[in-house]
């Protein structure tokens, strides 16, 4: 590898910035709220449940695997990189920034909220469940899986990079 970078690097930056901000906020805010709230609840529930459940599981499972794995990479790589690289950059900012900024903001709020809510439930609920369930599995699974891989890799790479950059910039 051969590198040859040469920069030059000129800046020459001037500001001048003048910020004049004068706000006038005013805020009136009358709120008055009336809430009146008459709840009533009557929950009767009766709830009778029978389960019966009967189940019987058989599981039978035989697997033989057998894995027959063989592989070559042979990887051959080779290299060559030169890179001349020249920038000049040469900057030159001259910037006025003058801001004024005069708000005045006045919000004057009144809200008036009444709520009356009145509710009356009354649920009665009766269920009645009766579930009987039977069930018998019996599984029987046999698994035989023979594999044999072979893979042979071979890689061979030979690559040259010759990289000349010459920039200037003003600005």
């Amino acid at each position: 590898f051969t590198t040859t970078s040469t920069s030059s690097s000129t800046t020459t930056s001037t500001s001048r910035s003048t910020t004049t901000s004068t706000s006038r906020s005013t805020t009136t805010s009358t709120s008055r709220s009336t809430t009146t709230s008459t709840s009533r609840s009557t929950t009767t529930s009766t709830s009778r449940s029978t389960t019966t459940s009967t189940s019987r599981f058989t599981t039978t499972s035989t697997s033989r695997f057998t894995t027959t794995s063989t592989s070559r990479f042979t990887t051959t790589s080779t290299s060559r990189s030169t890179t001349t690289s020249t920038n000049r950059s040469t900057t030159t900012s001259t910037s006025r920034s003058t801001t004024t900024s005069t708000s005045r903001s006045t919000t004057t709020s009144t809200s008036r909220s009444t709520t009356t809510s009145t509710s009356s439930s009354t649920t009665t609920s009766t269920s009645r469940s009766t579930t009987t369930s039977t069930s018998s599995y019996t599984t029987t699974s046999t698994n035989r899986s023979t594999t044999t891989s072979t893979n042979r890799c071979t890689t061979t790479s030979t690559s040259r990079s010759t990289t000349t950059s010459t920039s200037r910039s003003t600005t």
